[in-house]
């Protein structure tokens, strides 16, 4: 295991007078951040702040908290900014976040324009603008012959249906 330069993220802070050692704690984390050894150890490095150790624990006797970390203040090096840098030059991956984002970007979904035939079925003009909910995924023909009654005559061959919309 390559060891990080990052310092960790959160802290996890065990109050001892409080802690009975029952262990859910422990054997809940999916993380591996809390261990037992004649007393709840944390590794301060794995912990990714989910609470479950807080929420579980009968006695109340865990509080996570952000790391004091020694960064200085630079207007255009945030200290999130440079966090994740860090982590995607030490990981290789991409981060990302659910349920939204923690940070004030403008939320885009309220100012796009859709063209009136992407959204309407049949299309407005359905000459000019036709219009298929369905979705196939596979190859396709470089061209399509048919005979002199309107039937297929190229053989295609097996796609994928998606009956979901997508547009793209």
């Amino acid at each position: 295991m390559i060891d990080t330069v990052l310092s960790p993220e959160f802290k996890v802070v065990i109050d001892r007078e409080t802690c009975i050692k029952c262990k859910r704690c422990v054997m809940g984390c999916g993380f591996g951040t809390l261990s037992f050894a004649d007393r709840v150890i944390a590794d301060h490095k794995k912990c990714v702040a989910c609470h479950y150790c807080v929420t579980h624990c009968p006695t109340g006797a865990i509080v996570i908290q952000d790391y004091p970390l020694a960064y200085k203040g630079n207007a255009n090096w945030s200290v999130g900014l440079r966090k994740n840098l860090w982590k995607q030059s030490e990981t290789g991956g991409v981060l990302l976040t659910g349920m939204g984002n923690d940070q004030p970007y403008q939320i885009i979904w309220d100012h796009l324009g859709l063209d009136a035939c992407q959204v309407t079925n049949p299309s407005i003009d359905p000459l000019r603008e036709p219009m298929e909910l369905r979705t196939y995924i596979g190859r396709k023909p470089e061209l399509l012959e048919f005979d002199d009654d309107g039937r297929l005559v190229t053989s295609l061959e097996p796609n994928f249906q998606l009956e979901t919309p997508i547009v793209f």
